[in-house]
Formats: structure tokens, C-alpha cells, sequence
């Protein structure tokens, strides 16, 4: 009996893009630290993220949420490599080195409480699954639609809120309430971003998320007749 999924061998594993996208996504979230180095650079998992994202999008029209995706986890990317750069200048001393920055011209960004690559993250993975969500409905898999639709909706309804008021925050304009809910809904942000990764690795082998040029042809001619219809076979 099928599952939706694709049989898999080593060249259909290199092709499946959503794969690569969670892995990108687990490495970006994954700290593995020295001292203040880490092991798994995040730059190299929005790098992924950005070759999966393109890669899904290959020969289909997935919508304008493709390309935002892809342009914010380079935005990330790039974020990364400086936060890195900055941490060696540095020598790990500053819990945000964001705040080097922004210090200089009279603003600090403060800490871990608010940065401009959390929007980024924020932005990719909103997008992302909202990408995703819309090939597997025009792949005709409900399920796995109202899946992604449901991480997206619980996504939105907690990152976006939490960012917002850490921003308010830093304004000024914050309370200690505020940062007591700010850190539920980011702890609830990470629990979600976990299983927008574990859902892309479990539905990294559904036809619709191959790439486009590897996505089957439909069935013409008897053939599809009788599978629409599998009664006319015994008729």
C-alpha cells in the first residue's frame, strides 16, 4: 500500500529540496559551542536553506512567497557571517554582537532579546511554510496541506507577537509582564520551528515536494481512466 511517498534510492535522496531545507533549519537552530565558537555555523544552514528553497521552486510556479524566502535566508546568511566576524573581533566578550553596532551610532539592539536576524528567521520560515503548504495543495494532498497551514497559523500567532513586543521593549515601552509573555511565545516559536523541521524531513519524499522537472507526469490516455475509476476494471 502507498503512502504518498516517493520509493527512494541515493539520487532521489540528493533531489529532495525539502530535505535539504530541514537540515538547513536544524543546523541554523542547533548550537553546538566551544567557548563561544560554534561547530555548526548558521550560515552554512541558511545557505542550505536558501539551495532547497530554489530547488523546490525549480520548474513550478510556487507563488511570490518562493523568492522571499530565498532572499531571507541569505539575509541570514549574511547576518550570520557578521555576527561570526564580529565575535572574533570581539573574542566572544559580548553576549549580542549586534549591540557593537548599533552602539556606535548611539543604539544598542540589546542582547539576546531582540535582533535583526531573528526577523530574518522569522520572515524564512513564515514564507516557507507557506510555500510548502501551497504545492501540497495543488499536489492535491490535503493532509499534509492542513498540516502546514496549522504550523504556519500557530507561527505567526506567536513569533510575530513575541517580536513585536521585545521591539516595544526596547523602545521603552515594555513592561515586566511583556517580557514574561515575550518569552513564552518565543519558547513556543522554537517549539513550532521544530516541528516545521521535523514535518519537512517527514514529507521530503511526497511527490509534490520534489523538485519540479522530477515531479512524475500525470497518467493520460486508459491508464488514468482506470485509475480514477479503479470500479470499471471489474465492471
Amino acid at each position: 500500500m502507498s503512502d504518498g511517498t516517493v520509493p527512494g534510492s541515493r539520487a532521489a535522496a540528493a533531489g529532495r529540496p525539502l530535505r535539504l531545507v530541514a537540515w538547513g533549519l536544524l543546523v541554523a537552530f542547533v548550537d553546538l559551542r566551544v567557548g563561544w565558537f560554534d561547530l555548526l555555523p548558521d550560515v552554512v544552514g541558511w545557505l542550505l536553506v536558501a539551495v532547497g528553497v530554489r530547488r523546490l521552486a525549480a520548474g513550478r510556479a510556487p507563488g511570490p512567497g518562493a523568492p522571499v524566502a530565498y532572499v531571507a535566508a541569505l539575509v541570514a546568511a549574511v547576518l550570520s557571517v557578521v555576527d561570526l566576524g564580529l565575535r572574533v573581533l570581539t573574542d566572544g566578550a559580548r553576549s549580542d554582537a549586534w549591540s557593537f553596532v548599533a552602539g556606535s551610532g548611539g543604539f544598542a539592539l540589546g542582547g539576546e532579546v531582540f535582533s535583526l536576524h531573528a526577523v530574518a528567521t522569522v520572515l524564512a520560515v513564515l514564507t516557507l511554510t507557506g510555500v510548502v503548504a501551497g504545492l501540497a495543495e495543488r499536489g492535491g494532498d490535503d493532509v499534509a496541506t492542513r498540516r502546514w497551514m496549522r504550523l504556519r497559523l500557530v507561527y505567526v500567532c506567536t513569533a510575530l507577537p513575541g517580536l513585536a513586543i521585545c521591539l516595544l521593549m526596547l523602545l521603552g515601552l515594555g513592561s515586566a509582564a511583556g517580557l514574561v509573555l515575550s518569552s513564552v511565545l518565543v519558547i513556543v516559536g522554537y517549539v513550532v520551528y521544530a516541528l516545521v523541521v521535523l514535518r519537512a524531513f517527514r514529507d521530503s519524499r511526497r511527490p509534490w515536494a520534489l523538485p519540479g522537472d522530477a515531479v512524475p507526469p500525470p497518467v493520460d490516455g486508459p491508464d488514468a481512466t482506470a485509475a480514477a475509476d479503479p470500479a470499471s476494471i471489474t465492471a
